[in-house]
């Protein structure tokens, strides 16, 4: 027996910068400069395919030629830094539900100073992730002036969005239908959100599991018996299509339950997600039941 699900998320990123003066240590005013929504290009999407550090180096530069979605690199990049002063994350507690990441990077004196116009982050591959201009508080590009014996600080914030909505199917197995609601879980958990590509986490069975129960709201998770299943991914990467399959599998003597498998639960590092099945799916020592959970990304429309 086997079912195949699609679940998907959308992301957006959030610059922020202060400049500390190197010698008294204090902050000084940006004048109308404002937090600054970032472009995450397409090469950027293709890295979370991979298994690369997404936000890992973070650019500075320049030139304020308008970004796009096909952009590589910053327009005139004058430094760039890998040096992480604090890092941290968590998950919105309400709707829009989004788990976020953030990291702040030091530029040390005097390497910003100048006038800047751009900013941008890039992977641990050296792939640009994200481009966007220094703005003020109406959304106009600016520049940000750096004296010499400042330091600058820039703070970057990337925000999955889960969709909360649920995905209904219906399937027809051996002459029976089945009606499946994908729907995410633990949705205000950061639990095993990562800055890093799909791929970083497949090395635990307990990421997914077969229930007896059934899924829960997009706070919680199936209730019942559960058993960690492996899974793995399926084939490679294609560019630009900006999803990856993973597979998992109950094997012959693992989830027999007597009321039959009412639910999946899946955590990948993009988000959790349940699958709930009416009526139960049948299971016994001598089925394998195969489930594939297509895990899409893309840009947050905000």
């Amino acid at each position: 027996m086997k079912l195949n699900l699609k679940a998907q998320t959308t992301m957006e990123g959030i610059y922020s910068f202060k400049a500390v003066n190197a010698f008294t240590g204090e902050s000084r005013h940006l004048g109308d400069v404002a937090d600054s929504p970032n472009m995450i290009v397409k090469a950027g999407l293709n890295a979370v395919g991979g298994g690369a550090t997404l936000i890992y180096q973070c650019c500075i530069g320049t030139n304020s030629t308008t970004v796009t979605f096909n952009d590589t690199g910053l327009g005139a990049q004058i430094a760039a830094t890998t040096t992480i002063q604090s890092s941290t994350y968590g998950a919105a507690s309400s709707a829009p539900y989004y788990r976020w990441y953030r990291k702040t990077f030091r530029f040390d004196q005097g390497v910003a100073a100048g006038n800047l116009a751009e900013v941008g982050m890039k992977t641990s591959s050296g792939t640009l992730f994200s481009r966007a201009l220094i703005v003020d508080s109406a959304g106009i590009p600016t520049t940000l002036s750096i004296l010499e014996d400042e330091y600058l600080d820039v703070t970057y914030e990337l925000r999955t969005y889960i969709d909360s909505t649920d995905k209904v199917q219906t399937l027809v197995i051996n002459g029976d239908t089945y009606t499946v609601t994908l729907r995410a879980a633990d949705i205000t958990s950061s639990s095993y959100y990562q800055d890093e590509g799909i791929t970083s986490i497949l090395s635990s069975s307990t990421n997914q599991y077969f229930c007896s129960g059934y899924i829960g709201s997009v706070v919680n998770s199936p209730s019942g018996a559960s058993y960690g299943q492996g899974r793995s991914l399926r084939g490679n990467y294609i560019t630009d299509s900006f999803e990856r399959t993973f597979t998992t599998s109950a094997g012959l003597n693992y989830s027999n339950y007597s009321g039959g498998i009412q639910a999946l639960y899946i955590q990948t590092s993009q988000g959790n997600f349940q699958a709930g099945f009416v009526p139960a799916l049948p299971k016994n020592n001598y089925m394998i039941i195969t489930i594939d959970l297509t895990v899409g990304w893309g840009v947050y429309d905000s």
